[in-house]
């Protein structure tokens, strides 16, 4: 929950991996004495996701041992660690926690029916192609489990998947593959992440499983990654998925109209381009086919996903989401635009792990223990570990700083030691790198890339 405070200090990079910070209460030096409350503090964060990943993998496939398997895969980390350097600190451990949990829920998710979101949108385009029926108008009263979900994309995302249908499958599954493994590493190089950071961010759940299914978020999230510099683009992001328009917000409250007035146009322009393709009366029956889905998600909550929605009812859902939204666009610059990524799962209606990956800018914001524990909460992609992480960060930005002191004052740090952080340097973390100073895009920004100083400072 707990965020850094403005970049105080130096940092040491190793690879991406931080090394004795000097900023705030952290000291570079030799280790402090050790302290049962230190000890305490240092084993909150392993002992929460160790107990998680237990409690979501015991019974599970391989056989009903998952529990074991993943606590014998961390056992093996620590020994690597231990051969190596001799000790381990507590966000080393839950770092090893969190990917040995990510590589056991990787080979229990990915075992059948691969790219199976992308041959649902290239189903559609064959619909389409044969003049039949795109969208289901009709509530569905059973999840239709081994069968094709309904399509929800708007219009103008069915001439593309139709014109991809006529295609081999192999060419376009092997294709979108490719491309949406070189848009997510490319964006995650934008957010700060060094290559092998990168490339082992890939075995992350609401990554892995994205890129397993071949959903659309995947290469979305290059629109996010480029919106500092191509914010007229966000725009197409809500043509994919709806909830996107609430990032495309991000243009408003940095007031660059120009580029408001130039996303708007943009988004037209793709609308009116496919209406000779698709016509009025497909914009009807897409309308249809989403009031079809909320009524389908009443008979049947499979439907929200791990949505909000799907717990919670819409007098309380409504006026939630509003206000995740609202006191997301009260920060500017880079900072805001993470913050909006996490408030459009929030406002989704229904949403799905690989939808986290809208989250990985703020995710990263978060220092330490905070940070392993909201992406081990992620990686297990289960009630209620999702819906928790993002509880934790929301309430960061509000009681964060409190916290953090509250937490320095009855359980200090016993030691210094080293932390590890995808961003063990400081890094931009949303959008592609600004120049070297960064500061807040003021009303008159227009096209330049709206930034804010990074403050991203990993805690021991």
């Amino acid at each position: 929950m707990a965020k850094s405070p403005e970049f105080r200090g130096t940092m040491r990079s190793d690879g991406g991996r931080a090394g004795f910070v000097q900023a705030g209460f952290v000291r570079a030096g030799p280790p402090q004495a050790d302290s049962g409350r230190g000890f305490v503090r240092a084993a909150l964060g392993p002992t929460a996701v160790a107990v998680f990943a237990l409690s979501q993998f015991a019974g599970t496939s391989p056989y009903g041992f998952g529990g074991l398997v993943w606590a014998a895969l961390v056992g093996l980390g620590v020994a690597a660690v231990l051969v190596v350097r001799r000790s381990i600190t507590a966000t080393q451990l839950m770092a090893l926690e969190v990917l040995a949990g990510s590589l056991l829920r990787d080979c229990q998710f990915s075992t059948s029916d691969p790219l199976r979101d992308l041959n649902l949108y290239l189903h559609a385009g064959s619909q389409f192609l044969a003049g039949a029926p795109v969208y289901t108008t009709l509530a569905i009263h059973h999840y239709p489990y081994g069968g094709y979900l309904p399509f929800l994309y708007a219009p103008p995302a069915v001439p593309v998947f139709a014109a991809l249908s006529v295609l081999p499958s192999w060419l376009v599954g092997s294709v979108w593959l490719g491309l949406s493994v070189a848009a997510v590493v490319y964006s995650l190089r934008a957010f700060g992440l060094s290559w092998h950071w990168a490339l082992i961010a890939l075995l992350w759940p609401p990554i892995e499983e994205g890129l397993f299914v071949g959903n659309v978020a995947i290469p979305v999230l290059l629109l996010l990654a480029l919106a500092p510099r191509y914010g007229e683009l966000l725009g197409l992001g809500a043509i994919f998925k709806p909830q996107n328009g609430i990032i495309w917000l991000w243009l408003v409250r940095q007031r660059a109209w120009r580029r408001v007035a130039t996303s708007v146009a943009l988004a037209a322009a793709v609308v009116v381009l496919t209406l000779p393709l698709t016509g009025v009366g497909m914009w009807s029956e897409w309308i249809k086919a989403l009031a079809a889905y909320e009524r389908s998600q009443e008979i049947e909550p499979t439907f929200y996903g791990i949505g909000l929605g799907r717990w919670l009812p819409e007098f309380v859902l409504i006026p939630l989401a509003g206000g995740v939204v609202c006191a997301a666009l009260l920060r500017r610059g880079r900072k805001g635009l993470a913050r909006l990524g996490l408030a459009s799962l929030v406002a989704s209606p229904s949403l799905w792990i690989h939808g986290f990956v809208f989250a990985i800018p703020e995710f990263l914001r978060l220092r330490g223990q905070w940070f392993w524990l909201a992406v081990g909460l992620c990686a297990f992609g289960r009630w209620p570990g999702p819906q928790i992480a993002i509880v934790v960060v929301v309430a960061g930005w509000f009681v964060g700083p409190r916290v953090s002191s509250l937490t320095e004052r009855f359980l200090p740090r016993a030691t210094a030691g080293q932390t590890i952080h995808p961003l063990g340097r400081r890094a931009v973390q949303v959008g592609v790198a600004a120049p070297a100073k960064l500061a807040d895009a003021g009303p008159s920004a227009g096209h330049s890339a709206p930034a804010v100083a990074m403050d991203n400072v990993p805690e021991a």
